[in-house]
């Protein structure tokens, strides 16, 4: 066995100080000579330099300064938008993380770290200066970009190391538990009792330390960090969704299926900037004019939309009920989503041999057929008599079970899925009637599946998608890939209309 004696070194201490005449350098048996540390030099020790006294101004500056340029190479790479939040929890907060506990960190610095991260994706067009900070730091699967906040990871890593030291029966681990309760220059539990008071938690450091009333002997270290995250997400999302702003979008997913509609943001694999100018979009921060004339308080250009000059100038009236958009960037949209259905069944019908990419831009045919099927494309359907609405956007003759679906497709607002459901059905009633009087001996169903402008999907879109022939495995496949064309398609409005926002 070998040692590295370079990056080796030797301090002579007696009573915590430093002895001067003892600088010579330590030679060892076999000839090998261990450097000295001298009064200006340190030691570096995960990450942080060392010496007789640990320089906490020196190793809070190079810590800070590292921390930034890694995200600065992060934010600024070609990483989709969930791996840079991925690179930034991994690459980046390992570098703080080392020092939680052994730096006292104060509440400013920790925050001013995090308004460091936020600057950095700014910089990048990968945050909204105006969104929702708490946002940021939830998880993805609550709508959150799920970047771990600094000041969070803080409090969670000095509370299980508290906890850790009291449990410890380790001489040592005692020795430091004892020197902790004496309150000499101790720091640890000091935090940890902040921490637990922020989030409603009874942390006792006396003789029989416990949490909650809980002897913390009998807690697992994992089960009390799992809590504290708990606990520190809920807080968040309470945050989040009290505002009337930031907390208008969460207000109306609460009525959808919430694990659909922010399932893009794990599986839609967007760039930085796209990303962010959604979660922009849906916290309603866009430079829309009823947004700056009411909230910014610039009324000089008015509220009234400025494509079709009628109504008030929302996000919404702009992806939804704009009549300048209807005709031509409204069925783009449309198209653009009921495509990745309509090319999945005629791959899966054997209409197509080689799967089709949905986004290649072709003409779609009207009629396609074979021994197995017959799928209509926005075609009429003659009828026994007269009815305003023939035309839904897919029919399947399923000539193997017999039966006939009428899909419809739309893209509501997310306040107004439920009536548009409503007014599809009875749309499309009639329709659904007269054909199962021309075909008695086939079985006649109208699947109406809706994707919010803003990715909402209803509670009981997965079952309609299932209904559909060789659908039932892949529906939630079907709807993120039609909810990824869905934003896309909004984002476009919203980019032609606004232009660069941020």
């Amino acid at each position: 066995m070998s040692f590295g004696l370079d990056k080796c070194a030797v301090l002579h201490l007696k009573k915590g100080r430093l002895q001067a005449q003892a600088g010579a350098p330590a030679v060892l048996s076999d000839g090998g000579i261990i450097q000295h540390i001298g009064p200006q030099n340190t030691y570096k020790y995960l990450g942080i330099p060392e010496a007789d006294v640990l320089d906490e101004t020196t190793a809070k500056d190079h810590l800070k300064t590292r921390y930034s340029q890694i995200l600065r190479q992060i934010w600024s790479s070609e990483l989709s938008a969930l791996n840079k939040a991925k690179a930034t929890n991994m690459f980046g907060m390992s570098i703080l993380q080392y020092s939680f506990g052994v730096l006292k960190w104060t509440r400013d610095e920790l925050r001013t770290l995090d308004r460091t991260t936020r600057k950095i994706m700014n910089m990048h067009r990968s945050q909204h200066p105006k969104s929702s900070v708490e946002r940021l730091y939830l998880p993805r699967h609550l709508g959150g970009r799920g970047l771990l906040q600094v000041e969070n990871l803080h409090d969670r890593s000095v509370l299980s190391t508290a906890c850790r030291i009291m449990q410890g029966k380790d001489p040592l681990l005692q020795m430091v538990a004892s020197h902790e309760r004496a309150d000499k220059g101790a720091f640890i539990l000091k935090s940890a009792q902040k921490t637990a008071q922020c989030l409603g938690i009874t942390f006792a450091t006396g003789r029989k330390p416990t949490m909650d009333g809980r002897p913390i002997e009998e807690l697992a270290l994992h089960k009390i960090s799992a809590r504290v995250k708990n606990l520190q997400q809920w807080q968040l999302f309470e945050d989040h969704s009290s505002k009337p702003l930031h907390g208008q979008f969460s207000g109306y997913i609460e009525k959808l299926d919430r694990e659909l509609s922010y399932s893009w943001l794990s599986s839609s694999g967007l760039c930085s900037e796209t990303e962010g100018f959604i979660i922009a979009a849906q916290d309603g921060v866009l430079p829309v004019l009823n947004y700056t004339s009411k909230i910014l308080g610039d009324s000089s250009s008015g509220s009234l939309c400025r494509a079709c000059g009628t109504k008030q100038e929302t996000i919404y009236h702009l992806l939804s009920a704009c009549p300048s958009y209807l005709s031509n960037r409204f069925i783009t949209r449309h198209d653009a989503a009921l495509r990745v259905l309509y090319y999945h069944l005629r791959y899966n019908y054997g209409v197509d041999k080689i799967p089709i990419i949905p986004y290649v831009p072709d003409q779609v045919p009207s009629v396609v057929e074979n021994d197995n099927c017959k799928i209509l494309w926005n075609f009429p359907i003659p009828t026994t008599c007269q009815l305003s609405a023939t035309k839904p956007d897919l029919v399947i003759f399923d000539r193997k079970t017999n039966e006939i679906f009428l899909i419809e497709f739309s893209c509501p607002a997310e306040y107004n899925m439920a009536a548009k459901d409503a007014e599809k059905k009875a749309k499309y009633g009639g329709l659904v009637f007269d054909m199962q009087k021309q075909y008695p001996r086939q079985k006649v169903k109208l699947v109406v599946l809706l994707v919010g402008v803003l990715g909402g999907i209803e509670v009981a879109m997965r079952k309609r998608l299932e209904s559909v022939p060789h659908c039932q495995k892949s529906a939630d496949f079907l709807l993120m890939q039609c909810q990824k064309a869905v934003l896309l398609g909004s984002m476009n409005i919203l980019r032609h209309h606004l232009g660069r926002t941020f």
